[in-house]
């Protein structure tokens, strides 16, 4: 039978003061006394721009998608959750490690460079943006400028050789 708490924490906003999170079983650890989850917030705001009326249902089976009536039930699985949530802490980390450098080099211009950044790549990075729909002049002046130079080094590094020459100059899928 499914179970539910409801979310509490006025850091949700007052849209989502007692929105019910339901799971399946026993209550997941992630899941506070106040409603609250890593990343559920976001989770939330990202099915009601999709959704009308929805329910969201932690469990341990595959996550899904169900319609009932004008409700649409989407079913998460712990096991889909984890991998996004440490993603999205690794990503939240470069986002804060970029703005403290940048503080840093305007307040200790003498010890910490304007620029230096600390970057974590993580797989499928350049898979998600560099997309059939994303428009280059989307690209800051300085990405321009940093893409520009990177391509010959990858192109010259040998690694690019999976993928047609033709194709590759000429920017076509």
């Amino acid at each position: 039978m499914k179970k539910h708490i409801k979310i509490t924490n006025r850091g949700y906003g007052r849209k989502w003061q007692n929105f019910k999170i339901h799971y399946i079983g026993t209550r997941p650890k992630l899941i506070r006394d106040d409603g609250v989850f890593t990343s559920g917030k976001s989770i939330l705001e990202t099915l009601a721009a999709r959704f009308k009326k929805f329910d969201l249902i932690l469990s341990n089976s595959k996550s899904k998608i169900l319609k009932k009536g004008k409700v649409f039930q989407v079913f998460l699985s712990i096991n889909d959750l984890r991998p996004m949530n440490s993603s999205l802490i690794s990503q939240k980390k470069d986002v804060t490690q970029r703005a403290i450098a940048a503080t840093f080099s305007t307040i200790f211009s003498k010890y910490f460079d304007e620029g230096s950044r600390l970057f974590n790549y993580a797989d499928g990075l350049f898979t998600g943006i560099l997309t059939n729909h994303f428009m280059p002049t989307r690209l800051s002046k300085e990405d321009r400028v940093a893409l520009a130079n990177f391509i010959p080094k990858f192109i010259a590094s040998g690694v690019a050789k999976g993928s047609s020459p033709n194709k590759f100059k000429a920017g076509l899928n």
